[in-house]
């Protein structure tokens, strides 16, 4: 131990004397600097770059990565502070790892942040979920009826409820006011349906239309069937002009000067006017001196 006048500069930049020295690994100085690159200090082990005790420290030099890398973390930056090997760390660049604790009330463990039966992080789902498909989850969320949310690792969004562009989102459908496309490439409004196809409309997976009520240009569609001016095509029952097909399946045609007449799977009706009838056995005219 020796006291000296001899001014230097602590590698903190300032200059100062030392009052206690022991060559370079050990001195104090007269500003009360310490200054080891060997021992203890409060139970710590110190060297050259860090303190440490049961794998627990702190590393004063961004180039020092220890002994096998053990002090480099996963950015590739040396670890600041660290406990318990890779558990815990804070690399010189401000990367964080932490296997447990909490941050926000968040849970933390080796994979996740977990907040009740919301998370981030991987989780797997397998097809007995609500969505009947296997998810590998990024961020979830569940309830009582299993998994209520989630964003898989392509970005792709499932969810039971909610809106999204105004649309209410359901566990097969989605709909607005009195609009449902449903999961199974169906779309429907009015209340239809396949099984109670009374009122609505409905566009099936298949390409089939059903409509009750509406237009088509001029054509006016109801539930009874399609008609226009002077004409209508209803089930069991279309009228045609000139033309009357009748539900016993009989036909009734107006001939209105129409020259030769109508030629058609062996039938001819000519005339200057008139009404014939056609049925399946019977061939009349109300008319004489037509020929049919």
């Amino acid at each position: 131990m020796a006291s000296s006048n001899i001014i230097f500069t602590r590698p903190d930049g300032i200059s100062d004397t030392k009052a206690f020295y022991s060559t370079d690994n050990f001195y104090a100085t007269h500003d009360g600097y310490l200054f080891s690159k060997l021992g203890q200090i409060a139970g710590w082990n110190i060297d050259s770059n860090k303190l440490d005790k049961n794998n627990v420290g702190m590393n004063s030099n961004p180039s020092y990565f220890g002994n096998n890398n053990s002090l480099k973390g996963a950015d590739g930056k040396a670890k600041a502070f660290f406990a318990n090997g890779n558990n815990f760390y804070v690399t010189h660049n401000g990367y964080l790892r932490s296997t447990s604790g909490k941050i926000a009330s968040w849970d933390i463990n080796s994979s996740q942040l977990t907040n009740g039966t919301t998370g981030l992080g991987e989780k797997s789902y397998n097809n007995t979920n609500p969505f009947k498909e296997a998810i590998n989850a990024r961020f979830w969320s569940e309830d009582s009826n299993g998994l209520a949310f989630a964003v898989d690792s392509n970005g792709k969004m499932y969810s039971r409820s909610g809106k999204i562009g105004g649309w209410n989102i359901g566990s097969t459908n989605l709909s607005a006011k009195n609009i449902v496309i449903d999961s199974s490439g169906n779309i429907r409004g009015g209340g239809w349906s396949s099984s109670a196809s009374t009122s609505g409309w409905g566009i099936t997976s298949s390409g089939d239309a059903y409509f009750n009520s509406g237009k088509i240009g001029k054509v006016t569609i109801n539930s009874k069937g399609i008609s226009g001016t002077g004409w209508h095509i209803y089930e069991g029952d279309a009228v045609i002009p000139g033309l009357k097909v009748n539900q016993d399946g009989s036909v009734s045609y107006t001939i209105n000067n129409y020259g030769s007449g109508v030629t058609g799977n062996g039938m001819h009706i000519a005339g200057d006017g008139g009404t014939s009838s056609l049925s399946p056995s019977t061939v009349q005219s109300s008319d004489s001196g037509k020929t049919i």
